[in-house]
């Protein structure tokens, strides 16, 4: 698991955010950090003089801002696609909920002989305790992992 969390970008791995944002902080800081010394590097060989550390700690704050102003511009990447995308997904996952929690094809198949208000109780029931379920499920998941949860599930 944790080559995959290597492999796929932060941002694309729910909860990983934080994570990303401490990278892209520390990478700022070591690339400032490097900047640093190499503009030291260029006052000594131009002046015979070392920055002082009031100009190195200036030099140092405005490369890692500027580092970070790039990194986080690099990773707000909101294009038409991509909202396209996500738009016909959750279409999709509406049509699918919608399939699935209407149950009408199967009626003479599930309940035979049944009422209509028997059968309106057990298609209610299935909409309403559908979404108490996946939150229980996703609290088991991560508790008990996937198979675990399956498990105890069915």
């Amino acid at each position: 698991r944790h080559e995959l969390y290597e492999l796929v970008p932060f941002t694309a791995v729910f909860g990983l955010q934080r994570k990303e944002r401490n990278l892209s902080m520390a990478f700022a800081s070591y690339a400032a950090d490097l900047d640093t010394m190499e503009a030291d590097q260029i006052a000594v060989a131009n002046t015979q003089k070392h920055l002082s550390s009031e100009e190195k700690e200036m030099h140092r704050s405005q490369a890692n801002l500027l580092m970070l102003d790039e990194l986080e511009q690099d990773s707000v990447m909101v294009t038409t696609p991509l909202i396209f995308a996500i738009i016909v997904a959750v279409m999709n996952q509406f049509l699918v909920g919608y399939s699935t929690g209407v149950m009408n094809a199967p009626e003479s198949v599930v309940f035979p002989g049944h009422s209509t208000a028997t059968w309106a109780l057990a298609v209610s029931a299935f909409a309403i305790g559908g979404p108490f379920g996946a939150n229980i499920a996703g609290g088991m998941a991560e508790t008990r992992g996937r198979r675990g949860a399956l498990l105890l599930d069915t």
